[in-house]
């Protein structure tokens, strides 16, 4: 089953080919599962209350001496 999407991804990139379409050559991003993706969207994921945690605080990091 894995990597079951290879031959389906190779019919994409020739058609996109076709219509002259940019090729995601590999993807870069590890994609999100959905209930982080899910929790996220409805402000209860623990991972954004971090980030916006340390985006507040940062500036003050900074400037301390």
């Amino acid at each position: 089953m894995k990597n079951s999407f290879i031959p389906l991804r190779k019919i994409n990139d020739r058609i996109c080919q076709e219509f002259g379409l940019d090729i995601i050559e590999e993807p870069q991003d590890k994609g999100k599962h959905y209930a982080e993706w899910s929790a996220e969207k409805t402000g209860k994921s623990w991972k954004a209350r971090l980030r916006q945690t340390i985006d507040k605080v940062l500036p003050k990091v900074r400037t301390s001496p």
